[in-house]
């Protein structure tokens, strides 16, 4: 038996304290009295208080002791000691993230962590222990698990595997943020075969609270970093402001913040911007690039690359401990353009109202080009155009290079897919909504009433979205080379045009077949992003049949079902090329970047999750303190039942 608290044992003065009342208690003596009958009587209830068992009173005192001693024994607190776990076994994390892949000049991070769990695997295995390693990507994985020295040579090899390099940089280290809790949840896996096992983290970041992890600090003392954090383009007012975050950690440093400008105003002229910047250690400042610091208002651009140089008193420029974080790419800053031609003998001035509004008021989205064709004898195009609307009167072939909108159609082009009945239904009619689609969104189909339609007979591989009686009102066509949409009534009949629903439909219809390529949702609509971090996922929508993605290392990937997700793992330019309907390549690009936290290289993590297992029951402490307070009640009741014979 152990005491974990030895301090409780001074309770057991307390036994000197009853003994000592003992002693002082006052001892009442048999005498005699007179034989009158009233002192026979005295005597007679004065006997009565004399004890007349000795064996009574020490009984009761060695209960009084032994309740002294039983609460004594219960401050401090008794247990019967487990069996010592004797166990070389242990566990080496490594973390994968981006900021291992900081260098002091000599090894990377990573590779020095590597070098240090390999030095671990050889001590574990001369003293005949095991060794689990783990690494902690984006995605935690065992390298080796429960290896003993029968597996030495595996493992070691495993381990020149991991620290391996290729262009200067370590393989096997992501640029992303490593899921260290997902590392941490499969040392746990092991410490349920054996919770004696320890468990070290190599990393370069700080924890405050590690529990039972013996966090290993790779970090060097001599690594600083000057980063930046975040850029942007803002269009205020139709011009650009360009704004850059910039941090420097480990350091204080004089920073040069570098702006070079592409493909200004559409026109082959670029534009060097430069301000200075101090940022003190751990400090984040932002510098600005507005109409004050630029020579000419930028309204228009290819790309921009930002870069930043750190200098001393001298003006030399410094190289810090991680370069993935000195550049950064800013795209979409010329709006996706779109041809359209609106042919109608007679054009409703709602349908060209419309798209002027659509063209001023999202001219940072889409470079909308609009062409009319007016008139009984004016001859429209059906070549040379993303977005066709043939209004009342028809091409006789359909155009094959864009997107076609067919209104109150007279006849059925060529090469439509759909026949029309002869003639007109009319009456007094209310649409009705078909199947939920992106372009009825906030469409209330209730709304709208119509007078006098086309009959729709057969449409091949039409969607109808719009009803008027059982009749198609509204379908569209989406296929691979072919988009058509189709609106059998014309707007002179029918009170759509008035409606919130018509421009509603408009837009969602242009979102529909003209939506942005690169961004981070599926939902249609979805606004164009041009900046991801890595492991990021970036949807892709395509207006051709085929799209190409080629990523910063310059491998290409051709997706041909949209949309398309892409996850980004390595940071740099992305460059997405298409072939759309008019035949005409188009390339765009986004930037994939590092996380921002992974820029601070000496990055205070307030806690870690840290692995439990229970331990099997020999290796608990038996706790007695349960069984001592089952004891001192039952002296209690003892000792109470004695004072209770005696004195009644």
């Amino acid at each position: 038996m152990s005491i974990l608290l030895p301090l409780g044992l001074l309770g057991l003065i307390g036994i000197a304290v009853l003994i000592l009342i003992y002693i002082l208690k006052p001892n009442y003596q048999q005498k005699l009295v007179s034989s009158t009958y009233i002192w026979e009587l005295s005597l007679k209830y004065r006997k009565k208080k004399i004890p007349v068992s000795r064996l009574r009173n020490l009984i009761i005192l060695i209960c009084q002791l032994l309740i002294i001693a039983a609460c004594a024994m219960i401050l401090a607190q008794p247990v019967i000691r487990a069996e010592e776990m004797e166990s070389n076994e242990r566990i080496a994390v490594i973390d994968a993230s981006a900021g291992m892949l900081a260098s002091d000049g000599g090894a990377f991070r990573f590779v020095r962590a590597v070098e240090q769990v390999k030095e671990l695997a050889e001590e574990t295995f001369s003293q005949s222990g095991i060794i689990t390693v783990i690494l902690a990507d984006t995605e935690a994985s065992f390298v080796a698990r429960r290896a003993d020295a029968t597996m030495r040579d595996e493992v070691l090899a495993q381990l020149d595997e991991l620290a391996r390099c290729e262009n200067g940089v370590p393989v096997h280290c992501s640029y992303g943020v490593a899921d260290i809790d997902a590392g941490m949840e499969l040392a746990e896996q092991v410490l349920e075969e054996n919770p004696s096992a320890a468990v070290r983290l190599y990393t370069g970041k700080e924890y405050i609270d590690s529990g039972i992890v013996d966090v290993v600090d790779i970090g060097s003392e001599n690594e600083w970093n000057a980063a930046i954090v975040d850029a942007s383009a803002t269009l205020d007012e139709n011009f650009y402001t360009f704004s850059v975050d910039v941090a420097s950690y480990g350091i204080g440093a004089n920073l040069r913040v570098n702006c070079e400008v592409y493909g200004v105003n559409g026109q082959d002229v670029t534009e060097m911007l430069s301000l200075p910047a101090r940022c003190d250690v751990g400090e984040t400042v932002t510098v600005e690039f507005n109409s004050d610091s630029v020579d000419m208002m930028i309204y228009m651009f290819d790309y921009v690359r930002v870069y930043i140089e750190a200098v001393d008193t001298a003006g030399a420029v410094l190289t810090d401990s991680f370069v993935w974080d000195d550049t950064f790419y800013l795209y979409g800053g010329t709006p996706q353009k779109i041809n359209i031609q609106y042919a109608s003998p007679k054009p409703n001035p709602f349908v060209s109202g419309i798209l002027i509004g659509l063209r001023d008021s999202l001219s940072s989205r889409w470079d909308i080009d609009l062409t009319e064709v007016r008139g009984e004898n004016a001859v429209p195009e059906i070549a040379g155009f993303d977005l066709y609307i043939f209004e009342h009167t028809m091409p006789e072939i359909m155009p094959t290079d864009g997107v076609v909108f067919l209104i109150n159609p007279d006849v059925s082009p060529e090469g439509a897919g759909i026949t029309l009945a002869a003639g007109e239904v009319t009456g007094d009619f209310t649409l009705s909504a078909g199947d939920a689609h992106p372009i009825t969104e906030r469409v209330n189909a209730s709304d709208i009433t119509v007078s006098k339609y086309k009959q729709v007979k057969m449409a091949d591989g039409f969607e109808t979205l719009l009803y008027v009686e059982n009749d198609p009102a509204f379908m569209v066509k989406n296929e691979p080379g072919v988009k058509i949409a189709l609106m059998p009534f014309s707007l002179n009949s029918s009170n759509f045009s008035v409606l919130m629903s018509f421009p509603a439909l408009m837009y969602n219809m242009m979102n529909y077949f003209f939506p942005a390529t690169i961004t981070d949702s599926q939902e249609t609509g979805s606004a164009a992003e041009y900046i991801f971090e890595v492991n990021d996922t970036v949807i892709l929508n395509g207006r051709g049949v085929q799209l190409t993605v080629t990523d910063s290392a310059g491998a290409e990937t051709e997706l041909d079902i949209f949309p398309a997700a892409i996850e980004a793992l390595c940071p740099g330019t992305y460059t997405v090329s298409q072939i759309p309907l008019s035949g005409v390549e188009t390339i765009e690009r986004f930037y994939v970047r590092i996380a921002p936290s992974e820029s601070d290289l000496g990055l205070v993590v307030d806690e870690l999750y840290s692995p439990y297992a229970e331990l099997p029951e020999r290796f608990n402490d038996f706790d007695l303190l349960l069984y001592f307070a089952i004891a001192l009640v039952a002296l209690e009741f003892i000792e109470w039942i004695l004072q209770t014979r005696e004195h009644f």
